[in-house]
């Protein structure tokens, strides 16, 4: 069973920089990958580069590493980014850029959240005197 309190669901509404469509919609995120997220997240970056890797150019290993993250850390999302292959076959960069930016957020605001709730409860132990 999932831990839905490691997931987080946020609203994007942004027009994009070169269709002008409007993209919005509702998408929950993982804000913690376990290990095997982050092994199929680097099976999915290195099927998109695919066998010569090293001859990728930055922009090819920056839109691998960032498809891959979305692909294992989306849970849900709206009908328009699957029926264009998790954002693969859109033409805006900044639809991406935004989703996975608000990706990322999320997994830094529930790190910092665990982190404060940590340092609390190791204060807790230091007040009983453990």
């Amino acid at each position: 069973m999932a831990d839905n309190s490691l997931e987080h669901t946020f609203n994007i509404h942004v027009q994009g920089d070169r269709t002008f469509d409007i993209w919005d919609g509702q998408f929950t995120v993982k804000t913690m990958l376990s290990h095997a997220d982050q092994m199929r997240q680097d099976s999915l970056r290195r099927e998109f580069l695919g066998p010569n890797a090293q001859f990728a150019t930055d922009r090819a290993i920056t839109q691998a590493d960032t498809f891959a993250d979305l692909a294992v850390r989306i849970t849900k999302a709206p009908d328009w980014w699957a029926s264009n292959r998790g954002g693969l076959d859109l033409k805006d960069d900044n639809v991406v850029t935004k989703i996975h930016e608000a990706a990322l957020k999320a997994e830094k605001d529930k790190t910092d959240e665990l982190r404060k709730k940590g340092a609390a409860a190791a204060e807790a132990l230091k007040a009983v005197g453990t």
